[in-house]
């Protein structure tokens, strides 16, 4: 089982990686990438090192770091009146997206985004229930009261949704696991039909919580984070 060091290099690479890009920045003197449970090497976030100030900035992710779709490859979200409850245009961009990324898990070492890929490469397969087995999906569906008074298919706990890629992406995933992978990547990882190395490893915080903020991801700059208010040394970016 890899170490928590093993990891620690990891993210190093891949911040050197973003560093040799034109415009990438990651604060050093402010940020540092930490493990956040001793249990468990793989869990991680951006800690502050030392006291920051509001406005400071924090890291630049130029879009020549992003895995995303170019404007020619993506299907254009419908007009209002045009909105087809079952969103196909979301799930195409979605398999689009996937595919890209399983493109690149492919190369591996080879990719021209390597360091990101070894990362992602690291993760736990199977984090969310819609990649489990039907044993597994059936368990938790009992467990969180599937059996609706109303019918429903699920009970009041989340997750609300655990057949999105059984019902919307079968002829996308064709049961191929690394494109499962891939797509299990974008849904937990990325933003949109973006994924952003480095920016990505910000953990998601409760509202009270967030102490940053950006600019967005779609700029032609890429997206630049700075403190929305002061982060004391040891506290983790959200």
């Amino acid at each position: 089982e890899p170490s928590t060091t093993s990891f620690l290099s990891l993210y190093e690479n891949m911040i050197l990686w973003l560093e040799s890009h034109d415009g990438g920045y990651f604060n050093r003197e402010k940020l540092e990438i930490q493990n956040t449970d001793p249990k468990n090497p793989k869990l991680a976030g951006i800690v502050a090192k030392a006291d920051i100030d509001p406005g400071e900035s924090l890291m630049k992710v130029p879009k020549s770091c992003y895995i995303a779709l170019e404007d020619h490859e993506v299907v254009p979200t419908p007009t209002e009146d045009e909105v087809d409850i079952s969103y196909p245009y979301h799930w195409e961009n979605l398999c689009r997206i996937s595919k890209k990324l399983a493109a690149e898990l492919k190369l591996d070492t080879s990719s021209k985004y390597a360091p990101y890929i070894s990362y992602l490469k690291s993760r736990d397969r199977r984090q969310i229930p819609t990649t489990w087995s039907a044993a597994g999906k059936g368990l938790l569906k009992k467990i969180i009261n599937s059996n609706n008074d109303d019918g429903g298919d699920y009970g009041p706990l989340p997750p609300a949704d655990m057949d999105f890629m059984e019902e919307n992406m079968k002829g996308c995933i064709n049961d191929d696991d690394l494109m499962k992978f891939s797509t299990e990547i974008v849904v937990t990882r990325g933003n949109d039909i973006h994924l952003i190395p480095v920016w990505d490893m910000m953990n998601h915080g409760t509202e009270g919580k967030i102490n940053i903020n950006s600019t967005s991801v779609h700029s032609k700059e890429g997206v630049h984070v700075f403190a929305e208010k002061r982060i004391q040394k040891g506290e983790e970016l959200y």
